[in-house]
C-alpha cells in the first residue's frame, strides 16, 4: 500500500493551484473493455467537483471511447488514437494527424497476405475483413452493425487514423517497415495488438493544444502501457499502473496491480486534491 508520505514525496503537489488530470483508459481506469467501474467513475467526479480539469488520452476512437465512458464524460477534451486525433470539449478538432492513403491500402495489402487480421479506424466508423474465426469479433465493440463500414473503398475516402493488426508476429516486421516509411508502431501490451499510425503521433503531442496554460507541476499523467511512455516522459508528475520496466524508469510513482490498486489510486488522487 503506497503511503502519503511518499506519494508527497515524489510528485510536485502546488497548494491552492487549479490541476490538470490526464488519464490513459485501458488499464489505467477501464479494465477488460468494460465500462468504467463505478468507484473510477466517483473519483474522476471527485476531480471535477473540486474544479480541476480532466483529459484523457487513448489509443481508441472517440466511438469506441464511448463505449466504456459514461455519457457525462463524452464531452471531455481527449486525444484519441494514441494521440492521432485531438479534439476540445466543444468537439472541434485541435490536432489531426491521418495515414497517409498509399500506407494505408499498402499495410492492408501486406496483412492479407499473411492472413493477419487488421482494422482500420477513421473518425467516426472501422472497416475490417472477413475474419476466419468468429471469435476475434469479441475484442471489438458491441457496435459492429452501426459503426462497420462493409466497402472498403468508401471507407478509404475518408481520413484514416490507425490500423490495428491482431497478428503479434508481423510486429518486428511492421517496425522496420514503420521505420523505412516514417510511420510509428504502437504496441499494447494490455491486449498483445499494435497500432500503426503517422509519424509524430503519441500522446505527449496529443494533448499539448488542450493544455491551456497549466504548468507542468500542475499537470499530473496517469498510464500503464508502451503507448503511454512519450506523455508520461514529458511530465513531471506521472503515475504508472503495472510493472512495464520501460515506463516505471521514467514515472514517479507505482500501482501494481494487486488487491491495493483502487485504494492506491483513490488515495493518489485523494493526496493531491487535499492540496
Amino acid at each position: 500500500m503506497i503511503k502519503i508520505e511518499e506519494i508527497k514525496q515524489k510528485l510536485t503537489i502546488n497548494p491552492d493551484t487549479r490541476k490538470c488530470f490526464i488519464f490513459d483508459l485501458d488499464g489505467t481506469i477501464v479494465f477488460n473493455n468494460e465500462m468504467l467501474s463505478p468507484t473510477n467513475q466517483n473519483i474522476l467526479q471527485k476531480i471535477i467537483d473540486y474544479g480541476h480539469e480532466i483529459i484523457f488520452a487513448t489509443g481508441r476512437s472517440y466511438r469506441d471511447f464511448k463505449v466504456v465512458m459514461p455519457k457525462q464524460f463524452h464531452n471531455h477534451k481527449a486525444t484519441f488514437f494514441s494521440g492521432a486525433l485531438t479534439q476540445d470539449n466543444a468537439g472541434n478538432i485541435r490536432r489531426s494527424v491521418p495515414l497517409p492513403k498509399a500506407y494505408v491500402e499498402e499495410i492492408m495489402q501486406l496483412c492479407l497476405k499473411h492472413k493477419s487480421f487488421f482494422v482500420i479506424d477513421n473518425v467516426s466508423h472501422y472497416y475490417y475483413p472477413p475474419p476466419e474465426d468468429d471469435a476475434i469479433l469479441g475484442i471489438l465493440d458491441s457496435q459492429i452493425i452501426d459503426y462497420r463500414v462493409n466497402n472498403i473503398d468508401k471507407m478509404l475516402e475518408t481520413d484514416i487514423y490507425k490500423i490495428l493488426v491482431f497478428n503479434m508476429q508481423l510486429y518486428k516486421n511492421f517496425m522496420e517497415y514503420a521505420k523505412s516509411n516514417n510511420l510509428v508502431v504502437k504496441y499494447h501490451s494490455y491486449d498483445n495488438l499494435f497500432d500503426i499510425m503517422a509519424a509524430k503521433c503519441n500522446k505527449y503531442q496529443g494533448v499539448l493544444p488542450l493544455l491551456e496554460d497549466f504548468t507542468h507541476n500542475d499537470i499530473f499523467i496517469f498510464g500503464n502501457d508502451f503507448n503511454d511512455y512519450e506523455i508520461l516522459d514529458g511530465f513531471q508528475n506521472s503515475v504508472v499502473f503495472g510493472s512495464i520496466a520501460q515506463l516505471l524508469q521514467i514515472s514517479k510513482l507505482n500501482i501494481p496491480y494487486d488487491v491495493h490498486q483502487e485504494n492506491n489510486f483513490s488515495l493518489i488522487i485523494d493526496t493531491i486534491l487535499a492540496a
